[in-house]
């Protein structure tokens, strides 16, 4: 197991059920958790099932772009 950490932002207003729905329904991600202050999302995940790219795409579909957190 290869655990990695990525950090999204959300354009506009968040949409916090269809970020619940995307990240639920995808194989390999371990935790979510949205970020109060900034309303970003921080997406612990396995990258033997599923990658930073696969993860990206499905995000920013719905409003969200990587970030590196501060």
């Amino acid at each position: 197991m290869s655990h990695q950490h990525l950090f999204y932002q959300p354009v506009g207003k968040p949409d916090y059920e269809a970020l619940k729905f995307q990240l639920g329904s995808m194989r390999g991600i371990i935790s979510m958790d949205i970020d109060g202050e900034s309303s970003g999302v921080s997406v612990d995940y396995d990258d033997i099932y599923v990658s930073e790219t696969q993860i990206s795409r499905c995000l920013n579909e719905i409003g969200y772009r990587r970030k590196e957190k501060c």
